[in-house]
């Protein structure tokens, strides 16, 4: 009789850290998608400052568009190597950073795809007036992060 009570405290025990640890990473996640998570960084305060600035896009977050949302493991492995990266550079390298910032090609991809996903009814209606839908960031850069 003891070893079922003991099993089942066990279990318990175990639902209750499993329970924490997914609430600790899901808020966890959510905070690091924020632009005051991104702006934290100095090299970073522009850039956000710009977003905040714009007056179309501001209310999303930082990763609604710099993070594949294809599925939730490229989404991880795309926002564990760009946080690896951009640690590396904030510690060991910073001084040199580029000012301002420019997006690598992968985030370009990233983001390419990101804008046609939300505005694909959009693109598809024709009333697009642009020569190519596949390269928004080309005609549209400022419509995210506002010049400076």
């Amino acid at each position: 009789m003891k070893k079922k009570f003991k099993s089942k405290r066990f279990l318990i025990g175990l639902a209750i850290v499993l329970v924490v640890l997914g609430v600790g990473v899901t808020a966890g996640m959510s905070y690091t998608n924020t632009p005051q998570f991104c702006g934290s960084c100095h090299v970073m305060e522009g850039v956000v400052e710009s977003h905040a600035a714009n007056k179309v896009h501001s209310d999303l977050d930082c990763n609604d568009c710099h993070l594949p949302h294809d599925n939730i493991f490229s989404k991880l492995v795309y926002k564990g190597k760009a946080g690896m990266t951009h640690f590396y550079h904030n510690t060991f390298n910073s001084d040199n950073i580029p000012d301002p910032i420019k997006a690598t090609d992968s985030t370009i991809d990233v983001v390419q795809k990101n804008c046609a996903s939300c505005h694909e009814e959009f693109l598809a209606s024709g009333k697009h007036k642009g020569k190519d839908n596949k390269e928004c960031l080309k005609c549209h850069l400022d419509d995210t992060h506002a010049k400076k």
